[in-house]
């Protein structure tokens, strides 16, 4: 049984990156429904890296984290798409794949909870700090998105997307709150890979809008704001997985 999962388990990640990659290459096959196709890309890279590290690694007591963020993201969202498809019919299949895919995630969450048991092999402290502060700012910048507050975000896009991509943040935020609830690296080590590969695609496109301010949020500071956030959780993602390595080392 845990094979089978196993296996839809990678192949979801492979799908997340399959749609990532071409996002962010433009490929035609991908539905824009996104003002920047690359900033989709990315949050669909930061999906697949943990899904795909769950599957290969077998480590089913992270299945909970990544299931609870993706019913929340998917489900919202999908809801939302549907209702936008009353307008734009061409969107509608979006929304159901996004139910669908929430509905595979909520399967994966109750096989999860089966396993979901503490061990002994605590996050540090400095990695609970990190989550915390990263679940603060992503709950925060879920609610602005989708209010939506004005300025609250680097890229000026529409309050439809707006709210999809706060839906977004809201479920990461809930991913980061699960790991703070179970401190283990069963489910921190997806958590840090995947910051770790957002943060590097983001940074790019951050600095980028420092040249280029028609495109970056009207509130220049909060632009200073996410930009730092980005650079200092990836370094400090870096550099918790890091330590880790050579903990593990020395045993």
């Amino acid at each position: 049984m845990m094979q089978i999962v196993r296996w839809i388990v990678i192949l979801a990640g492979l799908f997340f990156l399959l749609l990532g990659v071409s996002a962010m290459m433009g490929f035609p096959f991908v539905v824009s429904l996104w003002p920047n196709l690359y900033l989709l890309g990315a949050t669909l890279m930061a999906f697949a890296i943990p899904t795909l590290w769950i599957g290969v690694t077998q480590t089913y007591k992270a299945l909970v984290g990544g299931s609870l963020c993706t019913v929340v993201t998917f489900g919202a969202g999908g809801m939302f798409i549907l209702r936008q498809s009353l307008q734009y019919p061409n969107v509608r299949g979006v929304g159901e794949s996004c139910l669908y895919i929430a509905i595979l995630a909520l399967w994966f969450l109750f096989l999860g909870l089966r396993v979901a048991k503490r061990k002994a092999d605590l996050l540090p402290r400095s990695t609970q700090l990190l989550f915390a502060l990263l679940l603060t700012v992503a709950l925060l910048q879920g609610l602005f998105l989708l209010v939506p507050l004005p300025g609250r975000f680097p890229w000026i896009i529409p309050s439809e997307l707006s709210i999809l991509y706060g839906w977004v943040l809201i479920g990461i935020a809930i991913y980061f709150g699960w790991c703070l609830i179970q401190p283990i690296w069963e489910n921190g080590y997806p958590l840090l890979y995947g910051l770790l590969v957002y943060d590097a695609l983001l940074i790019g496109p951050l600095l980028s809008l420092f040249k280029e301010p028609a495109e970056a949020a009207v509130v220049p500071t909060y632009l200073w704001f996410a930009t730092l956030i980005v650079a200092g959780s990836g370094i400090w993602a870096f550099l918790e997985l890091i330590g880790r390595f050579f903990t593990v080392r020395k045993r």
